[in-house]
């Protein structure tokens, strides 16, 4: 079943894996407006139940500023459309998704916000700024699926034509693709928005919550790196960008590496073992336009900044610039394949362990329906299946990394509670990358990498 995932009580989301690119949109020759919010329709609070400047500190101008519903009609101009940081967001009932930048050339005195189908709009105080930041805090209850908000700015009482961003609103289901930052002071990410639900600290709060305990983060007494399992609370992240320099770039990465045991002599404990599917082996990189780094370099210290890398280009110079970390300075692919199984340990152990959420960013890639995460319980039967939403495609409020117009990353998370994930199956492109001549659009074929990983303390 080619869908966008496999589960019959979300099948009418397949249409997410298209969405179309964030930008400017082209009325044509239109003489008309080229959309307008109509009355006798269900309103929009129904979709949305607020629409806010959002709060995280350092994240955007006139922070906390409130939007206002007004329940009238609305017809939006026929150009200058505002450019949008993200064309795909999924958000929780009751919680906002990860912030959605809205930016142009120009300040602007406000943001109109409206939903495809739903009657009525919010005006956000943009304060006469050129960017700001917007949650948008899905209703609590009357919705789960897709719809298409549409987001133009109004300057002196002139609107511009808006564009169009794809919101999923499901409990389970966490997507984004675009600018994955949230350009807050702490340098945050949907990733540490995900951390949130993996902790139950996020659902049903109508505000950005980032506060999370990563337990492969802190060094036990005995100088392990990682919480023996099962901890009480917190979360598990893998984030290849703290492998030591002597494990990176190499074609045999160990599988175990985040497994490591109380009697292992290198690793994290974090209950991970990566395993590649017919593949020859895995790598962690942090190359740069051909340049490796030192591996006798010392390792970074605590104010110290991971440089950008993992492009992959010691491997293939065609991919220099092309493959990027979201967290800076390397990344993780399969090698002969591109199917990689992760599976999961109680911390510190070698008994079987089960999570409730993951959540995986991709690198790169280009063609929907290709990347994709699947899930499966103890008895190896599936449990959903979703596919990474393509990179999109600028012109972005802020500039992407390398490419100004174009952000390499997406995001694929998942969560229930009720669920026992054994496995996860992770498909990166549809070409190794150790065999692929060139990634698209120059290449015939997709060629991807994954980036860092998120999920649920293992238990047993």
């Amino acid at each position: 079943m080619s869908s966008f995932l496999r589960m019959p009580l979300i099948a009418s989301l397949a249409l997410v894996a298209s969405v179309a690119s964030a930008g400017c949109m082209d009325p044509g020759s239109l003489d008309e407006p080229v959309e307008e919010v109509q009355g006798g329709r269900a309103p929009v609070t129904l979709t949305l139940s607020n629409v806010n400047i959002t709060s995280l500190p350092g994240a955007s101008a006139n922070a906390g500023a409130a939007g206002e519903f007004i329940a009238g009609g609305l017809r939006f101009g026929r150009k200058g459309a505002p450019n949008l940081s993200n064309s795909l967001l999924s958000a929780v009932p009751g919680a906002p998704a990860k912030v959605l930048f809205v930016g142009q050339a120009a300040a602007f005195d406000e943001v109109i916000v409206a939903v495809r189908g739903r009657s009525g709009y919010f005006v956000v105080p943009a304060a006469a700024n050129a960017i700001v930041g917007l949650d948008l805090i899905a209703a609590t209850a009357g919705f789960e699926g897709k719809v298409t908000v549409l987001v133009a700015t109004r300057t002196a009482g002139k609107l511009t034509a808006p564009t169009q961003l794809k919101l999923l609103i499901d409990n389970r289901i966490h997507l984004s693709t675009g600018d994955l930052t949230n350009h807050d002071d702490d340098g945050s990410t949907i990733a540490d928005l995900f951390a949130g639900f993996l902790e139950k600290t996020q659902p049903g709060v109508a505000e950005q919550v980032i506060d999370s305990t990563d337990n492969n983060e802190d060094v036990q007494a005995d100088g392990i790196k990682g919480v023996k399992g099962p901890a009480d609370g917190g979360h598990r992240e893998i984030l290849w960008d703290g492998v030591p320099q002597k494990f990176v770039n190499l074609p045999d990465f160990s599988p175990d590496f985040f497994n490591r045991l109380d009697d292992g002599a290198v690793g994290v404990r974090a209950g991970c073992v990566f395993t590649p599917v017919n593949g020859t082996g895995l790598e962690v990189n942090d190359a740069l336009d051909g340049v490796i780094p030192d591996p006798n370099a010392p390792p970074l210290g605590p104010n110290e900044e991971a440089p950008l890398g993992g492009d992959f280009s010691n491997i293939n110079p065609k991919f220099a610039g092309n493959f990027l970390s979201l967290t800076q300075s390397a990344e993780f692919a399969p090698l002969g394949t591109v199917i990689t199984d992760i599976t999961f340990n109680v911390a510190g152990s070698n008994t079987p362990g089960v999570v409730h959420g993951v959540g995986i960013v991709f690198t790169s890639v280009d063609r929907s329906n290709t990347s994709s995460v699947e899930l499966f319980d103890e008895q190896g039967k599936s449990i959903i299946k979703l596919f990474a939403p393509a990179v999109d495609r600028g012109p972005f409020p802020f500039e992407g990394l390398v490419n100004p117009d174009r952000f390499p990353n997406s995001f694929v998370g998942f969560i229930d509670f009720d669920k026992r994930i054994a496995r996860a199956r992770v498909i990166s492109g549809e070409v190794p990358i150790d065999k692929a001549a060139d990634d698209l659009p120059k290449g015939k074929r997709d060629v991807a990498a994954f980036d860092d990983v998120y999920y649920t303390e293992p238990q047993p």
